[in-house]
């Protein structure tokens, strides 16, 4: 079950993250080997820190598309292994418990509100750093 929801999320993350690496400009890491630096000091300093962004952005996009898998998991995967869309289905479907499903479903929203967050608020400052670095000034 894992492999074919990774198989089926696996574009999203591709695309997602090629856009990102591609809009960061090659000349700084040439420029920060001229300072000296080596390749792998000026992936870490110049590279990765603006790579982060569009990581924390296609992993967060990966993420709530998982949540909402229904189809995927139900068709490969075995009760014993089900996911949370799953449980509320049964809930609603099978069960009629409509009080624990909206439980569930609040829990669910809770969480993805919760990572959401966490995910924007280690963003800002990396946004806030390389809007810097580009400018090459210190703009409050």
């Amino acid at each position: 079950m894992v492999l074919a929801i990774v198989q089926i999320l696996l574009p999203y993350m591709i695309l997602t993250l090629y856009t990102s690496l591609a809009s960061i400009d090659r000349r700084q890491l040439a420029a920060a080997q001229s300072l000296g630096a080596n390749r792998f000091r000026s992936f870490l300093q110049v590279y990765l820190p603006q790579s982060l962004p569009g990581v924390f952005a296609s992993s967060a996009l990966v993420f709530i598309l998982a949540l909402g898998f229904y189809i995927t998991p139900q068709l490969i995967g075995s009760p014993k292994e089900a996911m949370i869309a799953q449980v509320i289905g049964l809930r609603v479907e099978k069960l009629i418990d409509f009080a624990g499903a909206g439980a569930l479903s609040g829990l669910l929203l809770l969480a993805t509100i919760g990572i959401f967050s966490i995910v924007v608020l280690a963003v800002a400052p990396l946004r806030r750093g390389i809007t810097q670095m580009a400018t090459g000034g210190d703009r409050r």
